[in-house]
């Protein structure tokens, strides 16, 4: 990673991305409508997350990257955003705080309920 990209801020990772989507859905000369389609998703979703009215999820990256054949490049997009959304929460105390807190309550183990020890 250059100087250039550690300039690029969560946001811009997340335009970025936006932008890949809608640029190979025209490419591949496919409507937001049939790429949700082919995708599995609501053709709303697909349309909230090319205006970056919602975060794209792992699973979304994944499928439009394999739907318009277009190679990783849409998944390297969505990499870029996750690490720079990573690096934002942990660099952001009280994101840190929360985040890692949720992470804690998640990752205790469960009570063998037969011998009364944890599993």
């Amino acid at each position: 990673m250059d100087a250039q990209d550690e300039e690029i801020t969560v946001e811009q990772a997340g335009e970025n991305f936006a932008a890949e989507v809608a640029r190979w859905r025209e490419v591949r000369g496919m409507s937001k409508r049939a790429l949700a389609q082919a995708m599995g998703f609501d053709p709303s979703y697909v349309s909230h997350v090319e205006s970056g009215r919602h975060r794209p999820r792992e699973e979304f990256a994944r499928l439009a990257d394999e739907s318009l054949n277009a190679g990783k490049a849409i998944w390297r997009r969505w990499c870029d955003y996750g690490l720079r959304q990573f690096t934002w929460i942990t660099t952001t105390p009280a994101l840190h705080a929360r985040y890692r807190l949720e992470w804690r309550f998640r990752a205790q183990p469960e009570p063998d309920t037969d011998q009364g020890e944890f599993r």
